[in-house]
């Protein structure tokens, strides 16, 4: 909750380490995620503990993360951005929404400022591989979050209200673990061969 107004006054503020989107505007994509979707599951919550729906209450998660995934499925059709998007201007194809999250949290979260979103936009433009390497863990990410709400939809509807609230406790660090560790190690596969690429070409053009 105190991340919502502790990240948008890093966005607004004006200094020297100044972590806005190039455009220039004050909110980049993920703050405008961060507010939709914590009036969302405010409205859920506030819903399903007053009437009050238990099963509901469960989904609250899933609600969260299908929202996300669907987004990051329709990211990967890759239209023309209508509006600005973070650093990407109108009329550009847009970029599978991992290039988005990393840039974002990168930039405001990690400290990085507007130079890393200059970095990441110009290794992202020059590297085919990264550019597969964000559409793959975009597209990962997108069908596990399918996989979380599909089972939490199992719990919450087909089992006994005791056991579904035990079993959504311990399914979310397990899907988090099982959904880590895969895209770790391809992340890695896919950087190493960012980087004998990167050599290739420097030997190709070195005399």
């Amino acid at each position: 909750m105190f991340q919502l107004p502790f990240r948008f006054w890093q966005l607004w503020k004006q200094d020297g380490g100044d972590r806005r989107p190039l455009s220039g505007h004050i909110m980049d994509l993920f703050m405008w995620e961060y507010v939709f979707n914590f009036i969302l599951l405010t409205i859920v919550y506030v819903v399903s503990t007053s009437i009050p729906i238990p099963q509901l209450f469960l989904m609250i998660p899933s609600i969260l993360v299908g929202n996300v995934g669907i987004q990051l499925f329709l990211s990967l059709l890759q239209p023309p951005a209508p509006i600005w998007i973070s650093s990407l201007p109108p009329g550009h194809k847009i970029r599978p929404a991992g290039y988005y999250i990393m840039e974002d949290i990168v930039s405001v979260d990690g400290d990085g400022g507007s130079a890393y979103r200059r970095a990441l936009n110009q290794r992202y433009e020059s590297s085919p591989i990264f550019q597969c390497l964000v559409y793959e863990m975009t597209m990962f990410w997108a069908i596990g979050g399918l996989v979380f709400v599909g089972v939490s939809v199992a719990f919450a509807f087909g089992t006994s209200l005791n056991f579904a609230f035990g079993a959504t406790l311990i399914w979310i660090p397990v899907w988090a673990l099982l959904g880590f560790l895969p895209a770790v190690f391809w992340a890695h596969w896919r950087l190493n061969q960012e980087t004998d690429s990167f050599r290739l070409k420097q030997n190709q053009i070195s005399p």
